[in-house]
């Protein structure tokens, strides 16, 4: 490769077109686009396929909905959940549902 992981990296985030940038990287550096995307991919960021379009989700993205997750359970647990209301319960249990399955699909 010519470019550095961190030049790929900030050219990539830099785009519009996520698409097109992998590909012209992956020309530029005289590379296959999967090596590209394996470089962005040891780097944090996640190149999900979905009807042709990719969707990248960064590692920390991923952490912070972990995390939310936790903090979820924690307010929905017996102790804390009799001081809930119905409607922000079935908040909470609404949106423990679409974060777990958001990281089942896109999640490592």
């Amino acid at each position: 490769m010519y470019m550095t992981d961190a030049e790929i990296v900030r050219r990539y985030n830099e785009s519009d077109n996520k698409n097109l940038t992998v590909k012209i990287l992956a020309e530029l550096n005289a590379v296959d686009k999967n090596d590209i995307e394996e470089t962005l991919s040891k780097n944090g960021i996640i190149i999900i396929e979905k009807n042709t379009q990719k969707i990248t989700i960064p590692e920390l993205v991923l952490e912070v909905l972990k995390q939310h997750l936790k903090t979820i359970e924690k307010e929905l647990s017996i102790r804390n959940a009799l001081n809930l209301s119905d409607k922000r319960r079935s908040e909470l249990r609404h949106e423990y549902t679409v974060i777990t399955m958001f990281l089942e699909k896109y999640g490592r």
